[in-house]
């Protein structure tokens, strides 16, 4: 579908992401004139557009994170000392095993009832 200038129209699922990434500054002009038509015609999408611009000012408002100066450091110390500590794990021996066990199990071992013989040969 289009509208009276021509342009495709967008779902409400495609405008409610386009508003999102209008925020981030991510939409062509062509997408943000779509999101702008469509929300001038559709009043949950253009509510729901006017939250998602409150909750994005108040989160920018909020100060940034403070990190310590090594943090990055710190954090890949302690990622490269977890990786020594695990296991090197074979999954192609882990499945033979389970192959193997469930091989070996008595119930893999066992035949059909009497029963279930009489009814398949039926």
């Amino acid at each position: 579908m289009t509208d009276s200038d021509g342009i495709p129209t967008i779902t409400c699922l495609q405008a409610q992401e386009n508003a999102l990434a209008l925020l981030g500054g991510e939409l062509s002009d062509f997408e943000e004139r779509q999101l702008h038509i469509h929300l001038a015609n559709c009043d949950s999408c253009r509510e729901q557009a006017r939250q998602d611009i409150m909750v994005f000012h108040m989160l920018a408002a909020c100060p940034a994170p403070v990190v310590a100066p090594d943090f990055n450091e710190k954090l890949f110390q302690r990622l490269a000392e977890e990786d020594e500590q695990t296991p090197i794990v074979n999954e192609a021996e882990i499945i033979s095993e389970r192959i193997d066990i469930t091989a070996s199990s008595p119930r893999s071992k066992r035949r059909p009832s009497s029963s279930f013989q009489q009814r398949t040969q039926e």
